[in-house]
């Protein structure tokens, strides 16, 4: 789990397949296409309100497994977020995307 901070409150970030799902109903787009150029130029503004909202279906999978209330609306969410944030969130995206790094074990008989 991952942690923002959002006008001045800190949130958990936690990169679920549930909170996946959410966005890409909410949304109309793949997840996995963020970040990838398109034809219908979804570059730019656009993109950077998908990767708003991913996170804020992140937040609500990290709040709901810690038992925080997060009673913020999308509209809300976005409105808490300055342009100044961008840099942190997409580290945090990106750190939670990456998932963990595990050290395989050869396996012999």
């Amino acid at each position: 789990m991952v942690e923002i901070l959002i006008d001045g409150n800190k949130y958990p970030m936690r990169a679920t397949i549930g909170a996946w799902k959410n966005f890409e109903e909410s949304t109309g787009v793949r997840a996995a296409d963020l970040g990838k150029e398109s034809k219908d130029d979804e570059s730019g503004p656009n993109q950077l309100i998908l990767f708003a909202e991913l996170a804020f279906h992140f937040v609500n999978a990290g709040c709901k497994k810690k038992q925080i209330d997060f009673d913020l609306s999308l509209d809300d969410w976005l409105d808490s977020i300055e342009m100044s944030d961008f840099k942190m969130l997409n580290d945090a995206l990106k750190k939670l995307m990456k998932g963990k790094e595990t050290k395989k074990k050869m396996v012999t008989r």
